[in-house]
């Protein structure tokens, strides 16, 4: 809400339809719309709209946020070692599967 729907290039257009989003415990997520939205299901999609950490990103510009150009990684993958435009090298997460929400700061 905060986030994807005012700075992700389709955001907008993707989201004008969800007016609310409740989250009754760690596992679930409800989404409110006023209107159907054929986009909102396919907007799902990990590849586009990621999920980012509330506590990385509940402050400041989230553009300019320092985690943009050091991935975090959440479920059974996180970053050992990743350089922009060149490599990209993840290993297992060690937590993976013992929380709701394993994710990996490095």
């Amino acid at each position: 809400m905060e986030i994807l729907r005012k700075v992700h290039s389709r955001g907008p257009a993707t989201f004008a339809h969800l007016v609310a989003v409740d989250t009754p415990d760690p596992l679930t997520a409800i989404f409110r719309l006023d209107a159907p939205s054929p986009l909102h299901d396919r907007a799902l999609a990990a590849a586009e709209s990621p999920i980012l950490p509330k506590h990385i990103y509940e402050t400041g510009d989230p553009l300019r946020n320092p985690a943009n150009t050091k991935p975090i990684g959440s479920g059974p993958f996180k970053f050992k070692e990743w350089q922009h435009g060149f490599l990209s090298h993840a290993g297992a997460h060690p937590d993976y599967g013992t929380s709701p929400s394993p994710i990996s700061t490095r």
